[in-house]
């Protein structure tokens, strides 16, 4: 779960560094074993195909996982398991259905937004120590 929170946190900020933020979303693919993992920021777009080619261009992360701030359609789950990814995890929205697929875990967040803020609220960078003569 502490990889949930982290990797989702990492999608969140990374939506917020955009300059129009509501136009994009963010996804991030993270290898199997937690250790390397890419972000990758997408237009949200009303053609799904093209949607799926800019998110699964150049992608290698078999049985890795994919967190994502936008709830998937059915192609991306689609295209998630051709890429062979183990697990996709979403931000939920309560107006869309989504289906489950046959070989990948397709879960939704099981924190709240607020729980991405507390967390962030209680990092403390640490002072730098500036040694003067």
């Amino acid at each position: 779960m502490n990889n949930d929170l982290f990797f989702m946190t990492m999608a969140v900020l990374s939506v917020w560094r955009e300059h129009n933020s509501r136009m994009v979303f963010s996804s991030v693919f993270v290898s199997e074993n937690f250790e390397d993992y890419e972000i990758k920021i997408i237009e949200k777009s009303s053609n799904k195909f093209g949607l799926v080619l800019d998110l699964f261009q150049n992608v290698d992360y078999e049985q890795g996982h994919l967190y994502m701030t936008i709830t998937p359609c059915n192609e991306i789950i689609a295209a998630a398991e051709s890429k062979k990814l183990s697990r996709l995890v979403y931000f939920p929205n309560e107006d869309v259905r989504v289906s489950d697929g046959k070989d990948i875990k397709v879960e939704p967040f099981v924190y709240t937004f607020g729980k991405i803020i507390d967390i962030l609220s209680c990092y403390k960078p640490k002072d730098a120590i500036i040694n003067t003569i």
